[in-house]
């Protein structure tokens, strides 16, 4: 199968005395092809053709495979590339909400990068009671990318084309299990480490969790008119940007772990639910730098929640 499109966008960008006024236009071009073998093998390939009237011209292929191993082993792979325009004012303006002058070095018109990938995915059961195991890994590679830099510890936030590595590994592991009859247990782990070349250091990206971890108890009462759901999500450490004079050196947020809970009754034509987020009153203790006024006002450093436990209650109806 094949096919073609057109985007046209009008974009108009302004910050003080920067101005970005732009009329983007791409048409494009795209491929697909399918190819199955006796239900072992199926083999996505596809490539699209794009005219960017910033970015220029853009080729990108992309190939899936997913290999059925035995009934119950499932192998699948993935790679290829893309592209995107970054709209750099848009897309960041939570830089504003803080004391930073904003620098343009460069003003990036396009990112590009490659990503790749492997799945596996296993079914089992377990005292006659079905689960299934599946580990996740991708990587992607940034050839071209906008990179914000709050990491100068000047107070300045600059933005340039990337120079240098950037890249991102993530893995996740997931293990879903019928324990009791009613109660699904899922529990999960998620690596993501992700790294960009800032002022020519290779640095964690900040505020980006490293490790995360869940464990998810759902039960639903054998008459199917309850439901109970309580979910725990354990969040690794974060790097904190050098972003002021003061800040030099390694900062890292603490670990923090969040209570989920909810409960569900099912009617004929209705459901009623009510829980509480953040059972545990967690809060993120400064949130806001620099308060009230001073050179270090900075509201893009948070990481963890800031209003504590919530309680929520409500119904649904269902009209047929």
């Amino acid at each position: 199968m094949g096919g073609a499109n057109f985007i046209y966008d009008k974009i108009d960008e302004q910050l003080d005395s920067l101005k970005f006024n732009r009329n983007d236009i791409v048409p494009g071009i795209f491929a697909e092809y399918t190819f199955k073998w006796n239900n072992k093998i199926t083999i996505v390939t596809g490539v699209r053709g794009d005219y960017h009237s910033r970015a220029g011209f853009q080729f990108n292929p992309r190939i899936h495979a997913k290999f059925s191993l035995t009934d119950k082993t499932t192998l699948r792979i993935a790679a290829g590339s893309g592209f995107r325009a970054p709209n750099i004012l848009t897309e960041n303006q939570s830089l504003l909400a803080s004391s930073r002058n904003i620098i343009f070095k460069d003003y990036p018109t396009k990112e590009v990068a490659w990503n790749y990938g492997i799945s596996l995915t296993q079914k089992f059961n377990l005292f006659n009671r079905e689960g299934n195991l599946s580990v996740d890994f991708f990587r992607t590679d940034f050839l071209k990318q906008a990179v914000i830099d709050i990491d100068n510890a000047d107070g300045n936030a600059t933005i340039s084309n990337l120079h240098g590595k950037s890249f991102s590994n993530s893995l996740l592991v997931e293990f879903n299990f019928e324990a009791l009859k009613g109660l699904d247990v899922k529990i999960a782990y998620r690596l993501e480490d992700v790294r960009t070349t800032y002022h020519s250091v290779l640095l964690q990206k900040p505020l980006q969790a490293l490790n995360k971890g869940l464990i998810a108890l759902s039960y639903k009462t054998p008459n199917q008119q309850w439901q109970f759901d309580v979910n725990t999500s354990i969040n690794g450490k974060r790097r904190l940007p050098n972003s002021f004079e003061g800040d030099a050196g390694k900062r890292y947020s603490p670990h923090y772990v969040l209570l989920n809970a909810q409960i569900l009754k099912y009617f004929k034509h209705a459901e009623l639910f009510a829980g509480c987020e953040d059972i545990t009153n967690y809060r993120q203790k400064i949130p806001i730098l620099g308060v009230p006024n001073t050179s270090y006002f900075d509201t893009y450093q948070v990481y963890a929640p800031i209003m504590g436990a919530t309680v929520y209650g409500g119904f649904r109806i269902f009209i047929n």
